[in-house]
């Protein structure tokens, strides 16, 4: 279908009042963006009043988009498939002028700028049920969804463990909300302004015109910016804003001044305290004491296409999650598994167990690491999920599980990985919702970004937002070592090292995936150094891998040699 007849389509759905949430939004974008839409849609909204009223027009008979459904009349034939009553409009100037008073603020800029659609929903994603909710200014609430349309005096709230990407019509501006955000759109004099309550705005500022400026307001401070990249945070009495591009001026309320920063710099506004700027060196590093090792549980074989146990449980063709009675069995194998791991735990001395396959395996993405979605993907697993993972802590072990940057979303019958414009503000909302859950502490994570931020900023991002756990991503330089212990795995090796990363920043770490026997054995010397110097080991917990003994036999001689 051309994009002349799909908008054809629109326009004769709007007034028959059949459009759904998501074609009304394309409707509005494309009277937004295409000024010969917009003159095609004043015929069209003039035809309509040729046919309701004869040669009579009142201001009634034409209805804002916002109101179609409510407003229109069903129509027997299309309005563009009557050409005599076409050109009949056509040519009813009178009428015509009518139309022009009334056609939407999105397709006139004679109309109120109050009625102007200022952003639309471009994603949200949740952990389970709605993203957050939208209270339009006239007291109207809608569920956030994607394709909804925000104007001056909307109010955002996105829920706990969600996430929401808004996009400004006709401009390469975006907005991400972060989980537990609370924003208020207004219309500035002199251009956009946003009131952050709460919570995480990650910006990409499209170059504004002269005498035009975003701004976003929160209760410690305002930051004003022309074009750039940053993100804001507010709550508990402070503001933070980090700039990634280009340069933001951020004023503190009251009398606590203005200070401006540039990419790679920070500012941090509190009540009653002078703004103050930073730069990311300033910035805390990964603090981790404990290098005991780590256990691993992966619990999955992939993609089996197993009709019983499509997630691979266990690696078993005999598992069975279609019925009450082998969902009790799956549970009652998973206790075993869960005493087997805690005494493998206790006598490798572990610091912790990470989950790597928590969602199961049951498409070609693999490792899901979204442990929000798990209801959903593998809800055998999220009905006993809770249990397990206060049995772990409660035998004095930290838990965790691995994560992706990346949004898993739905294929057809599978799941495909999406970037995000904002890769750091996704991980911190799956990362809070397994803080808040279970406890958890270590992430690794799994992959690239997909996205425009490097890993280094998102960890520092993330640790920033989150002190307290340690992240384990792939490695893409030795930034990486400042904020967290990336991952080292023989099969896909990244540089640097954490040997040639402690050149360069003293006391930097990482972590070791599990290995073979013969590999051990093979870098025993290595190891041992490695171990010495605080990376750590990651051991198979959950049965009697021939590995263990090696490594523990690896901190031995690392203690050993640092008497």
């Amino acid at each position: 279908m051309s994009a002349r007849d799909r908008f054809l389509d629109l326009v004769d759905g709007y007034f028959a009042g059949t459009l759904d949430r998501a074609a009304h939004a394309e409707l509005e974008r494309t009277l937004v963006e295409r000024p010969a839409a917009r003159a095609l849609f004043w015929i069209a909204v003039n035809h309509d009043i040729l046919t309701r009223s004869g040669s009579a027009a009142p201001a009634a008979a034409a209805v804002v988009p916002r109101a179609a459904a409510a407003g229109a009349r069903p129509r027997a034939r299309s309005w563009w498939r009557r050409p005599r009553l076409l050109l009949a409009t056509c040519a009813a100037s009178l009428l015509l002028a009518v139309g022009a008073m009334l056609i939407p603020a999105r397709a006139s800029a004679v109309k109120p700028a109050g009625d102007a659609v200022i952003a639309t929903v471009a994603n949200a994603a949740a952990a389970s049920g709605a993203a957050g909710r939208v209270r339009h200014r006239d007291a109207v609430e809608e569920v956030l969804v994607p394709g909804l349309a925000l104007r001056a005096g909307d109010h955002l709230e996105v829920a706990l463990g969600a996430s929401a990407d808004l996009q400004v019509p006709g401009e390469a501006t975006t907005f991400g909300l972060g989980s537990q955000s609370t924003l208020q759109i207004e219309a500035g004099a002199t251009g956009l302004r946003l009131r952050l309550a709460q919570g995480t705005l990650a910006a990409v500022v499209a170059h504004q015109s002269p005498g035009r400026q975003l701004t976003i307001a929160t209760a410690e401070a305002t930051v004003e910016v022309i074009g750039t990249r940053f993100v804001v945070s507010a709550g508990t009495g402070r503001t933070s804003v980090e700039v990634e591009q280009g340069r933001v001026r951020v004023a503190g309320a009251g009398a606590s001044g203005t200070v401006e920063v540039g990419a790679g710099e920070s500012a941090q506004a509190e009540a009653g305290r002078p703004v103050r700027a930073s730069s990311a060196d300033d910035a805390k590093p990964v603090a981790w004491p404990d290098r005991r090792p780590l256990g691993l549980i992966m619990l999955c074989a992939a993609e089996t296409g197993w009709v019983g146990n499509p997630r691979g449980w266990f690696s078993d063709p005999l598992v069975d999650t279609t019925t009450p009675a082998g969902i009790a069995a799956f549970h009652q194998r998973l206790e075993v598994m869960i005493d087997v791991t805690i005494a493998h735990l206790t006598e490798m001395d572990a610091q912790g167990v990470v989950f790597w396959d928590l969602e199961g395996r049951a498409t070609a993405v693999s490792y899901v690491g979204d442990p929000r979605q798990l209801d959903r993907l593998a809800p055998e697993m999220e009905s006993i999920a809770d249990h397990i993972f206060s049995r772990l802590r409660s035998a004095g072990f930290r838990v965790g599980v691995a994560l992706r940057a990346q949004e898993a979303t739905a294929a057809g019958a599978g799941l495909v990985l999406r970037p995000v414009a904002d890769p750091a503000r996704l991980l911190q909302a799956k990362v809070d919702y397994a803080q808040r859950r279970w406890g958890a502490t270590i992430f690794p994570v799994l992959g690239d970004s997909g996205g425009a931020l490097p890993m280094a900023t998102i960890c520092r991002r993330v640790g920033a937002g989150s002190p307290g756990l340690l992240l384990l991503p792939s490695c893409d330089g030795a930034e990486a070592y400042r904020w967290s212990a990336p991952w080292q795995d023989a099969r896909k090796p990244t540089a640097p090292n954490p040997a040639d990363a402690r050149r360069a920043l003293p006391g930097a770490f990482g972590a070791f995936a599990e290995m073979e026997p013969g590999e051990l054995a093979r870098r025993r010397d290595e190891l041992v150094h490695a171990v010495g110097a605080g990376d750590i080991l990651a051991f198979r917990a959950w049965y009697a891998d021939p590995a263990q003994p090696l490594i523990r036999a690896i901190y031995a001689a690392a203690a050993a040699a640092r008497k």
